[in-house]
């Protein structure tokens, strides 16, 4: 149920973050026919197993971003339906009928599953047999934007994947730009695999 699910995304974020779940009914996560706000899975990273055994999340929209401290003074914002995947962490057989629309004044990383994949210690996130559909928008004042229909940053492995919808990346001054219709930039060339968007 949405109870459920809000209710495993607060233990992820209580610091569970390898726990695991499968879903067994679809979800509509609206309020009175409206998209319900829903905060990322992920404070900031899910390591854990997650099955939506084939349903669909949908009713849902992220304004909301999960910031992460890089250095003492650079922070880096993480938004989608996950924050961030890494480690052993896998997301899979899941439809998300959702938008994700973040504005940050730090670095943003923002797409339809999760805002980044990360690899850790040689082992890195998946996310695999899964669906996007709605838009992606990262805007940021003074730092760089990565945006994806799937994921705004890659480091780990995108399969059989597929992405509907528009996809924006905003910035001002001299910083980066990333959009993508999978992954708004990916380190590893050979990390995306038989996975394709529209707008």
């Amino acid at each position: 149920t949405a109870a459920e699910l809000a209710e495993f995304r607060d233990m992820v974020n209580e610091g569970n973050d390898d726990i695991s779940a499968k879903l067994t009914a679809d979800i509509d996560l609206s309020v009175d026919g409206e998209p319900s706000e829903w905060k990322p899975i992920g404070n900031p990273s899910f390591n854990g197993t997650f099955d939506g055994g084939g349903h669909t999340v949908s009713g849902y929209v992220v304004r909301e971003a999960v910031r992460v401290q890089m250095t003492t003074s650079a922070y880096v914002d993480y938004a989608g339906f996950f924050a961030k995947i890494e480690m052993n962490g896998s997301v899979s057989n899941l439809l998300l009928i959702g938008d994700t629309d973040v504005t940050s004044d730090v670095g943003l990383r923002a797409g339809g599953v999760s805002g980044a994949i990360e690899e850790l210690s040689k082992q890195s996130g998946i996310i695999f047999n899964c669906v996007h559909k709605g838009k992606v928008s990262a805007k940021v004042e003074n730092a760089s934007s990565y945006a994806g229909g799937i994921t705004g940053y890659n480091n780990g492995l995108i399969v059989n994947c597929f992405h509907s919808g528009d996809v924006f990346a905003t910035r001002n001054n001299n910083n980066y730009e990333n959009a993508g219709g999978i992954a708004g930039m990916s380190d590893n060339t050979l990390a995306i695999y038989n996975s394709s968007w529209r707008s």
